[in-house]
Parts: structure tokens; C-alpha cells; sequence
């Protein structure tokens, strides 16, 4: 008798926290990046903060793209302890990313009133590909090393701001 066992491989994806000093040029390059790793983007708006004129003419240069729009407590990385906001979902293209790169310098510019909040880069999944708390200026990687290490080689540059999450 034969036996055959089919074993998948189990891939985990760790959490890479990318620090508050990120080079605004290394913005630009992650963007670039992840056109062939995510799908859609999120941003949030905050009722209680307001938008500037130009956070709101940003919000109208992407309507084209924009997939979903819902009032939410939680998203990546944040879950509200009262009330809701304003969870936009856009696609991810290269002309949206052109509209992103255009409208912040960093990833950590994404803040109310002067922008939208907290980008966030989705897979086609759903899940997170990179998440950012910007007002706290956090922001992190959702992946497997192996994604890490094929990012890294395209932007090795990055590795001096990439630290991967220790959980005990």
C-alpha cells in the first residue's frame, strides 16, 4: 500500500513596522512598488477634523477610481472607541498612485485637515499590504519574509527604516 500525503506549504505573514524617519523618497518607491502587489487603496475621512479645500478637491480627482464608500469604526490599523467615519476604497493604478504621489510627500502626510487619513494598500485578497496610522506616525508592512526580501532588493534603500514585529 501507498500512501500519499499532500503537505501545503504553510506561509506566515509578519507585521514590518516602517519608522517614523522613512525619507520622503522612499515614499515615491513603495507607491511604485506595490502597483504589482495591491489592488485597492483605503483612505479616511474624519468627521470631527474637517478637510482643507485641497484635501477635498484630492477626494474629487479620485472619484474615478473609487470602489466602495461606507461609514466604518475600524480599519487597518485603528479601531474607534466611539462613532464612526468615512472609509473611502479606490482602485489601484497607476494613475491613482500618479494622483497619491502628487498629493503627499510621505506616508506620514496623510493627516486631516490638509489630506485624507491613514492610506492603506490592499492585495486583491483584501488583506493589508501596507497600513499606515498616520497622525500617530505609524505605519507597517503585512507580509511574508519572502515578500519582504523581493521588496527590499527593488528598494534596498528601505532596509534601514524596516523592522519586522516581534509578538510574544
Amino acid at each position: 500500500m501507498i500512501r500519499v500525503f499532500w503537505q501545503e506549504a504553510i506561509m506566515e505573514t509578519k507585521t514590518y513596522t516602517i519608522t517614523p524617519r522613512l525619507p520622503s523618497g522612499l515614499y515615491g518607491d513603495i507607491l511604485d512598488y506595490a502597483i504589482g502587489n495591491s489592488t485597492t487603496f483605503l483612505l479616511v475621512v474624519r468627521d470631527s477634523l474637517g478637510l482643507s479645500s485641497g484635501a477635498t478637491e484630492l477626494l474629487e480627482r479620485l472619484r474615478s477610481f473609487q470602489v466602495k464608500d461606507c461609514r466604518a469604526s475600524r480599519w487597518p490599523g485603528t479601531e474607534l472607541l466611539n462613532g464612526t467615519a468615512r472609509l473611502v476604497e479606490y482602485t489601484y493604478t497607476a494613475e491613482s498612485e500618479d494622483i497619491l504621489k502628487q498629493a503627499a510627500k510621505s506616508l506620514f502626510d496623510w493627516k486631516q485637515p490638509d489630506l485624507p487619513e491613514d492610506l492603506c494598500l490592499l492585495r486583491a485578497s483584501g488583506d493589508v499590504w501596507m497600513g499606515t496610522i498616520s497622525h500617530e506616525r505609524d505605519a507597517f508592512f503585512e507580509m511574508e519574509p519572502e515578500e519582504m526580501r523581493a521588496m527590499l532588493s527593488h528598494i534596498p534603500d528601505l532596509s534601514d527604516y524596516v523592522k519586522e514585529e516581534h509578538t510574544e
